[in-house]
């Protein structure tokens, strides 16, 4: 069976129409939450498996304005200067937290290529996302090489045996794995029409496709951020046509995701991050910052005034940008992925618990938006009723069109 867990757009009603008040769910971020506090018997997956660009990376990369032996990840600093060589480190990523919410081992969630882990003699983790990946240097991860190169010098950094040939061509059955790119593939010249946003979907599809022909059965795929929206290029001439494009991207991507056997979790990241516009206040950004248009970290972007690296209140949880380039889609801070992560969702239960089925939150975001309030329980560890994970009946959500329309 095709199964794909459905996020619908919101419909005209702004209420999702295959949802009654019986049927009302809490969001898989529930299920998260007691996972993260100990309140279930067992982590709900083997481990976990990572696949992508900057927006999963997990340290491939060394971080030379860092402490000793640290590595960079597209985030912000810890804090509290979050300058570079004060001694801090970066912050984690999404893919980590979610993993550690998870309950995944910390060593499986490390960077799976970094020559800071060759250099100290340290082990490989399953993380084999690498900033600057495009969707083909993602499929070649999985299926053949592995490769580090450092953007500025060309300069070969490591390289190693992708993930399937590593594994003799065997996906974990009972792993989680976590699928995102595209943003790359829009770097000037690439992305330029419909027909090469929908082969750079193509190619992310088939990644899925191979980890599931491997024996994959979870996996987990973002959409893409609207590109348009972004401070390299909100308000821009090129805005409105690069939005057209990521839709289009998407469009192709969920049609492809609809045809693979396996439990699809497809994370509707444009229509979180509209919510999130219109309602910053809610879930925590600066109502008053122009959230499209400035970023966090200054760096060939306009650094938000108020709570920008080198403001006099320097605050990252307070803007949704870390850096201004569109190619990793959205750089979002390391408080922003969070937020996103917690409040999106793959929306369903957790494979071991009820019919291991996949389903998608109610359509009007008022389930995600409520997640997103509860966000400080995630450091108070309260827990959470076991009926938020499993139970759920089979309904008309997972059809793949609802998704197409983001």
């Amino acid at each position: 069976m095709k199964n794909l867990a459905t996020f619908p757009v919101q419909n005209k009603n702004n209420r999702d129409p295959f949802m009654t008040k019986t049927s009302r769910r809490w969001p898989f971020a529930a299920c998260l939450l007691s996972l993260a506090c100990g309140t279930a018997a067992a982590a709900p997956y083997s481990t976990m498996v990572v696949f992508g660009d900057s927006l999963a990376d997990a340290g491939q990369f060394p971080d030379t304005a860092g402490p000793r032996g640290s590595t960079l990840r597209f985030t912000n600093r810890v804090g509290p200067t979050y300058q570079d060589g004060s001694g801090e480190v970066f912050n984690l990523n999404s893919s980590t937290l979610i993993g550690r919410m998870l309950g995944v081992p910390a060593g499986d969630l490390a960077a799976s290529t970094s020559p800071v882990n060759a250099a100290l003699g340290a082990s490989d983790g399953n993380n084999w996302a690498v900033s600057g990946y495009r969707t083909d240097q993602i499929l070649e991860s999985i299926n053949s090489q592995s490769t580090v190169v450092d953007p500025n010098t060309g300069t070969l950094l490591r390289s190693r045996t992708g993930y399937l040939p590593a594994n003799g061509f065997r996906a974990d059955p009972n792993a989680l794995y976590y699928l995102t790119g595209g943003g790359n593939d829009f770097l000037p010249g690439r992305v330029v029409s419909a027909s090469s946003a929908a082969q750079a979907a193509n190619q992310l599809a088939d990644s899925a496709q191979a980890l599931q022909q491997a024996g994959a059965r979870y996996i987990m795929v973002w959409l893409l951020p609207d590109i348009g929206k972004t401070p390299a290029l909100s308000g821009s001439p090129l805005a409105s046509a690069t939005s057209a494009l990521s839709a289009g991207f998407n469009q192709q991507l969920v049609s492809r995701l609809a045809q693979i056997n396996a439990q699809i979790i497809p994370l509707n990241v444009p229509l979180l991050i509209n919510e999130v516009l219109a309602e910053p206040a809610r879930f925590g950004f600066d109502p008053n910052e122009n959230l499209v248009s400035t970023c966090f970290s200054g760096d060939s972007c306009t650094e938000s005034a108020a709570n920008g690296r080198s403001s006099a209140t320097p605050n990252p949880s307070r803007v949704f940008f870390q850096r201004p380039r569109p190619p990793d889609g959205s750089r979002t801070t390391t408080a922003g992925r969070l937020r996103l992560f917690v409040a999106l969702g793959p929306m369903g239960n957790n494979p071991v618990a009820g019919d291991g089925q996949w389903h998608a939150a109610d359509a009007s975001g008022r389930d995600s938006r409520a997640v997103a309030e509860r966000l400080g329980q995630l450091t108070r560890c309260r827990p959470v009723a076991e009926r938020a994970c499993g139970g759920w009946s089979e309904n008309g959500l997972r059809r793949a069109g609802q998704l197409g329309r983001c």
